[in-house]
């Protein structure tokens, strides 16, 4: 049954060197594990265990290394240990039962590190890499009594055990992850003989500005004789979200995928120095980005839902025209053809901007008085409106320029008369310039018909049916540009 070589030969009165006392206070393990001290609640952190029964860790069971024979922290300089043996002895094929040798080899040993964290107000998951090691494999794989590592955690975005393989099987010797056999990758470990995981990733979600319990256990399901052990390393909290809805665990960080929407804004000037904004999903500090040729840095935002790059580092252009749009992740990469325009303001041909329409909706009958706010605009520019097909329909006439300063310009107009419905509002320039795509424009019945009784053009509110019917079809005219003009 025991086939392999025995480390200590006691009964033949050989000497084998025994490593000094290193056991460590389980302060210090959190710290090991790369957790800031800022962020434990105070009188939380403990060796009780939270399963029945609740009974308390011997502190032998417990270290702060820098190394395991030949496996190295994963965030150096040192992890946590945590094992059902003796760490003086872990070297030394742990606390195998070798008659005399005055360690306890008591069956259901457990070793329980359980605190509890702040959680910043940013976080939206947190991970930490774990090395699973047991002296279980390989006689005893396959059996449903072999040694186990669990973490209990509760907090309000997930409670319960967050551990598994693909399979959902708890980590033990019959887990999936348990990958790790080759002696010459377990050397000096005291699991030369033996196997483990590997370092192994844990994510999972959580609540920003709640409070975060956990419990990292490894523990004897049946004897003590075969014992395990686990590294913990690389607690931290993130701003990105879980992979998955609930807790995932594998070989490393799963690769998200990124997904682009838009470019805002997608056009500037030849000398750069824009501030522009990557809507998508799926961003990490991995995500590279290219300008035409240029790689430029960008900033990931809104839990990887954007990435922004600061006017600094927008590149400038030599000619008018459009370039590419290149973000890279991985081996996954995403072009945008065109993707940004370059204008060449200095010979005045940067098409006009819309940022603001109020009201952006008018009675039919037309007579509204429209204010329209934006970038670009000169004086002697026009109002054209394009209908849901794309045809032009009559213009707006007595249209007031007023040069705001920055850059900046209104234009004041009374609305044509227009049929229901749907339109885009475009600005265009005395060169020809318009803007691109137009600013939606609703008509409708539900809004206020101009009072002409009083001897001029009055600006109305809009109905509460109105309204309600501007926030629908807005919607509906966006997804019918969208198919219309190429974004």
């Amino acid at each position: 049954m025991f086939a392999r070589p025995t480390p200590l030969l006691l009964g033949l009165g050989l000497l084998v060197p025994v490593a000094a006392s290193a056991e460590q206070p389980p302060e210090a393990l959190v710290a090991a594990m790369d957790i800031d001290p800022s962020m434990i609640v105070a009188g939380s952190v403990s060796t009780v265990s939270t399963q029945e029964p609740t009974e308390v860790s011997s502190p032998t069971m417990f270290d702060v290394r820098t190394a395991l024979g030949v496996i190295s922290p994963y965030n150096a300089p040192t992890a946590a240990l945590l094992s059902t043996g003796n760490v003086n002895n872990i070297e030394l094929l742990q606390d195998h039962d070798y008659p005399g040798n005055g360690f306890d080899t008591s069956s259901g040993d457990r070793a329980t590190l359980h605190f509890q964290l702040e959680v910043p107000e940013y976080a939206n998951s947190y991970s930490f890499n774990f090395y699973f090691l047991s002296r279980e494999y390989p006689e005893w794989v396959g059996n449903i009594y072999n040694d186990q590592f669990e973490v209990f955690v509760n907090n309000s975005a997930y409670t319960g055990q967050i551990v598994f393989d693909a399979f959902g099987n708890e980590v033990s010797v019959n887990n999936a992850l348990f990958s790790v056999t080759n002696p010459s990758m377990l050397v000096g470990t005291g699991f030369d003989q033996d196997g483990g995981t590997g370092w192994v990733t844990t994510i999972a979600p959580v609540d920003g500005g709640t409070t975060l319990d956990v419990a990292f256990e490894v523990y004897d399901l049946s004897d003590g004789v075969w014992d395990s052990a686990v590294l913990i390393d690389n607690f931290q909290f993130s701003s990105q979200e879980p992979p998955t809805d609930g807790p995932w665990t594998g070989d490393d960080t799963p690769d998200v995928p990124i997904e682009i929407g838009f470019l805002s804004p997608k056009e500037g000037d030849l000398g750069g120095d824009y501030g522009v904004t990557i809507h998508g999903a799926g961003f990490d500090e991995t995500t590279s980005v290219q300008i035409g040729a240029t790689g430029v840095s960008a900033t990931v935002a809104n839990s990887g839902e954007a990435l922004v790059i600061d006017p600094d580092d927008f590149p400038s252009a030599d000619t008018p025209g459009t370039v590419d749009v290149v973000v890279s992740k991985g081996d996954q990469t995403i072009i945008l053809e065109n993707g940004f325009t370059y204008h060449d303001g200095a010979a005045g041909s940067v098409p006009p901007r819309v940022l603001n329409v109020l009201p952006s909706e008018a009675h039919p009958s037309g007579g509204t008085e429209i204010d329209v706010r934006g970038e670009g605009i000169v004086d002697g520019a026009s109002i054209v409106f394009l209908d849901a097909e794309g045809n032009e329909v009559p213009e707006a006439d007595s249209v007031v320029f007023n040069d705001l300063g920055d850059g900046n310009a209104q234009l004041i107009f009374n609305a044509p008369s227009l049929d229901e419905g749907w339109h885009e509002l475009l600005v265009e320039n005395p060169d020809g310039l318009r803007t691109n795509p137009g600013y939606p424009f609703l008509v409708t019945d539900g809004a206020a018909a101009p009072d002409n009784n009083g001897g001029g053009t009055v600006r109305r509110g809009c109905s509460t049916a109105g309204s309600a019917s501007g926030l629908a079809g807005l919607f509906v005219l966006g997804l019918a540009l969208m198919r219309r003009r190429e974004v």
